[in-house]
């Protein structure tokens, strides 16, 4: 445990010393360095982020931050999700015809922005992540660029990358999905799993489409 938190240290401080001279016009108070607890004001981290709480997305005034290095999201909530993912992966299953719900109008411009490494029991916030988003239950309402990887279930809005988990839900999907249960509206990539479902056909173990 001592060399993984010595590991993320050492990475977000090469982040940190990258972006120092780009925070000129951020408040001072607004910034905070090497590590910080959310929820809190701040609108930049440059290090280490411990989250215990999401924040409610629908209170207009809410203020996601972004994370240059990592963020460690420790919601109790997620430590029930892996009793609910059948449940999750059934409710998947049975959208046979996934309607596209509209992703044009998400303000992803207010969407917290993890760039980095993003380790989490379960992240439940509207979250940007470019790079590796590894959670015990699962990963939500999320855009995601990279590799995601989950035990339970993932819900993502857009996903460019990898996706794993007992189940995957993404309105949007540039890449593979790899689950038990893999469903998306808009697929260009493959898909591998139980039973997979997009835009052009559902079949077992393996699915494909490569127009959007």
């Amino acid at each position: 445990m001592k060399n993984i938190i010595a590991t993320i240290l050492i990475f977000t401080s090469f982040i940190f010393y990258a972006q120092v001279g780009k925070t000129d016009k951020i408040p001072k108070a607004n910034r905070k360095y090497v590590a910080w607890i959310s929820p809190s004001k701040a609108t930049h981290l440059y290090g280490l982020m411990f989250n215990f709480w999401y924040k409610d997305k629908e209170d207009s005034t809410v203020t996601f931050p972004k994370i240059y290095g990592a963020e460690i999201n420790l919601n109790l909530i997620g430590i029930i999700g892996p009793f609910f993912s059948i449940l999750a992966t059934f409710e998947v299953a049975q959208q046979q015809n996934a309607v596209e719900e509209s992703i044009d109008s998400l303000n992803i411009s207010k969407f917290k922005k993890v760039n980095g490494l993003e380790l989490a029991i379960i992240n439940m916030e509207p979250t940007i992540i470019n790079g590796l988003d590894i959670n015990l239950s699962g990963s939500q309402e999320s855009v995601t660029n990279g590799v995601t990887i989950s035990i339970a279930m993932n819900r993502h809005y857009i996903t460019n990358g990898l996706t794993i988990g007992l189940s995957n839900y993404d309105r949007k999907c540039s890449g593979i999905q790899i689950g038990l249960i893999n469903s998306t509206a808009k697929l260009k990539g493959m898909q591998f799993g139980l039973w997979n479902i997009n835009q052009k056909r559902s079949l077992p173990f393996i699915n494909w489409c490569f127009k959007q």
